[in-house]
This record gives C-alpha cells, structure tokens and sequence, in this order.
C-alpha cells in the first residue's frame, strides 16, 4: 500500500510538471487567432450545434460529427472566447500527454518518461499546431483505444477507436487493421470470436447512435454523403504514388524549415531504429495503419503528422536510455537538447510579451477587423475567402451553407459537391451562382485573391472583386505552413 502511495504522489508530480511546462510554452499561442482556417470553422460549426442547427444539413463542413459536438463545448461556455476555445484545445493535448504518460512508464523509468513527454509537447509546439485540430482531438482517443486493446478490453477500445474515427475518418483505415489482427488472432487461438464481438459491438455503438441522430431529424442522406462520399472523392484527389510523395516531402520540409524542432526528434528515431529490439506488433500496426491512411488521403498537410507524433514517442520509450556507449549516451543528449531549446523559444516569446504589455486581446487581427467593418445599424453580409475568424467573431448573416468559406472557390469543390448534386441537395451550378452573390464584406488575402494559383478559380474571383473597393490591408498577419506569411485584404462594396 505504501509502495503505490509513493508511486501515486511521483505520478502527480510528474503530472505538475506536464502541466507548467505546457502552459509556460503554450502561452505564447493565445495570441495567435488567424494559424488556420479549419480552428475558425470548428468554432463556427460549434457555435450553430448551441443554436441547435443539424451538421450537414443545416451548415455543411466535411469532417466527421464528433467533431462539431465536442467543438460545442467551449461555446456552450462562452460562444464568442476565442481563449476559452483556444484553451479548451490546450486541455486536449494535457490529457494526451498524460495517458500518453501512463503509457510511457510501463516501457521506461519516471524520468525517461517524463522528458519524453515534454519532447511531445515541444514537438506540438510547432507554430502551425498551435491551433486546435481534429488530429488533437483524437488523440486522447486513438491512445486509450491503443491502451485498452493492449489489456484486451476490446469492448472498451472499439468505443475509444469509434470516437476517434468519429472526428477523424482517415482512422478507419487503422479500424480494417484491428479487425484483421483480432481475426488472424483467432486463426491462431490467441483470441476468440467474443473479442471480436466486443470490439465490433464497442465501436459500432457510437456510430448507431449518431445514426439514429441524423435520422430524426432528415438528414441521414447528407450524413452518408458527407462522411463516406466525399471520403472517397477527397481521397481520389491524388495517386497513391502523389500521396507517398506528398507525405515524404512533407516531412522533409518540416525537418529543413523548423530542424530545431523536428531534426533532432527524427535523429532519435533513426538512432533507435538500428537498436536490435522489435517494435511490438500493436504499435506497429498503429503507426504503419495511421501512415498509411495520410498517404491515401494524398495531401500530408503538416498537421495530419500529429496522429503519428504520439505512436513515435511510444516507439521511443521501447528502446535504451543508458549511458553504456557513446550512442545511447547521444540519445539523452538530444532529447535533453530539444526540450530546452524549445523552452528557450518560448522564453524568448515570453519576454517579448511582458516587454510590450499588450493586452491578449491586443494581438487578435479579428479585433482590428471587426472596428472597421460592423455596422451598427444594420447586419452586414460577408464572405471570408480568407481568415474566417473574422466571420466567427462577427457572425454575419449567413449566405451559404458552406463554412469553410476558403475552400469555396477551390477548382475540386466542385469535384467534392457532386455527390450533393446528384441528391438534389444543391444544385448543379451551386458554386457558380456564388460568383453572384454580392456580400457587403469580402474577407481575402494577397494570396487568394491577387496570386494566379492553378488551384483556385482565379479569375473569377478576379471578376467578383472587380465591384469591390480594398478599404483595409495588413501584412504579415499569419504564418502559414513552412516559410509562408500572409496579408489581408478587406474589400467593401462599392454601393455598400
């Protein structure tokens, strides 16, 4: 009993820890509001589930809908936080860090563990995954499925891995994966058919009940449509030989533009990867099954990687931390190395912040937006082809159903649309007739509106604009991936 006293008050310790070191780092994001466009439509799909709007029928954004419920939350709090949504994401990636924790004991020793951890949360402090995702939210998820299959609660990890496909769909790939390893296990009497009952029964019971959701309120169809059809028409956007090129050059931009974060962590990985033990079979299959589903999704975003981060890290705790040679010695010097240097980032961040006694709210550019445009007499109309933070914050009187308002005018919106077409539920020259629409506000960007890019409908765009006079324009007001910084445009129209 004493025994596990000691090791409870050793865990919360270390768990104090997590929690500084998360805060102290993390701190700096919260002035950061405009990181990507998906945060801003999560926020807005949150807000409409409080007014009590259906997904997909109602407002229509393609991710799974776990997604919009749990995105809720923080504006069931305070619709109008950014904090408080900005912080409710900081809380997810604390709760992974520590179940991932917890994990992590059962491979190495306290410490170990604990600066593995803080490597994650330093990894994850990488400027582009500041901002809350779908990837974050389903860790907590992904790694409790993870731990309850390794125990062989499989009722338990069908439910944990049916959340997390749930707001991550790419995750059935990694579900086929189980299903196959707990029916090869019964070819070779490790398992039986009441495990696989179990898993099957524990996942397929979330699903059932947003079934039955979406059947009550008519909206089944556009459930199937926006979850399963549109998967596959995402997922045909590029070869699987683009998808494997995509997801190597990625991780290849990440280790040359940002190698102070991630150079060292993959030099751990190559290091312990020539180390004589085995990855165990479970882990493996995450990784390999996780890996493979960005590669068919085809695009390697940066921020899909922060599925696999985690798995890393628990591929790490698996291999040697003394110092018996030189080699193992440089392991522990190069995780050591990458906590501080990302401590001394944010210190850095840090000063610059006390040193300029700004107000949080200060930095936020949807505050400078929102002065120059709202009207006190009478809603406004808008249309964010850029920043929609700025659409959440002011929260316009809507003009399509369409949240993701930047991806609109993308050329395969309309490739992605025609499942929708094909149901009568929007009609076939749906996207064209938004060319028409003439919004009050129009939210842009250099990039989108004044760059010829081979993946938007430039010139049209061009052509709406046309009727529009710039009336606020900001640069260097975001960093998007890599190297890229951008500026926005706020265009009025001209009779407005």
């Amino acid at each position: 009993m004493l025994v596990m006293f000691k090791s409870f008050n050793l865990s919360y310790c270390f768990y104090i820890g997590i929690f500084l070191f998360l805060s102290y780092i993390r701190f700096y994001g919260l002035t950061l509001d405009s990181v990507t466009w998906d945060e801003a439509t999560y926020m807005i799909a949150g807000r409409y589930i409080t007014e009590g709007l259906i997904p997909y029928k109602d407002f229509l954004e393609l991710k799974p809908p776990l997604t919009f419920f749990i995105y809720s939350i923080p504006s069931f709090i305070d619709q109008n936080s950014f904090i408080i949504f900005r912080i409710f994401g900081y809380l997810f990636l604390f709760l992974t860090a520590i179940i991932l924790f917890r994990i992590l004991i059962k491979n190495q020793n306290h410490k170990i563990s604990f600066y593995l951890v803080l490597l994650f949360v330093s990894i994850m402090n990488y400027h582009f995954w500041l901002c809350n995702t779908t990837e974050l939210i389903s860790l907590p998820f992904l790694l409790l499925s993870y731990i309850f299959y390794k125990d062989k609660k499989f009722f338990s990890s069908g439910l944990m891995i049916s959340f997390a496909t749930l707001i991550r769909i790419n995750f059935s790939v990694l579900v086929l994966a189980l299903v196959s390893e707990i029916i090869f296990r019964i070819y070779k009497k490790n398992y039986n058919i009441k495990d696989l009952i179990r898993f099957g029964i524990g996942g397929l019971l979330p699903l059932l009940l947003f079934i039955i959701y979406f059947f009550m309120n008519d909206a089944i169809l556009d459930f199937k449509i926006s979850n399963f059809d549109i998967f596959i028409a995402y997922s045909g956007e590029n070869t699987f030989y683009e998808g494997f090129y995509n997801f190597f050059k990625a991780i290849f931009k990440l280790n040359y533009f940002y190698y102070y974060v991630f150079l060292p962590f993959t030099f751990l990985i190559i290091i312990s990867f020539f180390e004589n033990n085995k990855i165990n079979t479970l882990l493996s299959i995450y990784i390999f099954s996780i890996s493979i589903s960005i590669i068919v999704s085809g695009h390697s975003y940066s921020h899909h990687f922060i599925q696999l981060i985690p798995f890393l890290i628990i591929y790490l705790s698996t291999k040697n931390f003394s110092n018996s040679n030189f080699l193992l010695s440089s392991k522990k010097i190069i995780l050591y190395l990458s906590i501080f240097i990302s401590f001394t980032i944010s210190t850095v961040d840090n000063i610059n912040l006390i040193i300029k006694n700004k107000n949080i709210s200060e930095y936020h550019l949807y505050n400078r937006v929102i002065n120059l445009i709202k009207d006190q007499d009478r809603p406004i109309t808008l249309l964010a082809l850029d920043y929609p933070i700025i659409d959440w914050k002011l929260n316009p009187k809507r003009i399509t159903k369409i949240i993701h308002t930047p991806s609109i005018f993308r050329n395969t919106t309309d490739k992605r649309l025609l499942p929708y077409i094909e149901n009568n539920i929007f009609e076939r020259n749906y996207i064209d007739s938004l060319f028409e629409l003439r919004p009050d506000i129009i939210i842009c960007s250099v990039r989108i509106c004044e760059e010829d890019r081979k993946n938007y409908k430039s010139e049209k765009i061009k052509k709406l604009i046309s009727n529009y006079k710039e009336i606020y324009r900001e640069k260097d007001v975001s960093r998007w991936e890599y190297t890229q910084t951008g500026t926005i445009i706020v265009y009025k129209l001209d009779s407005y």
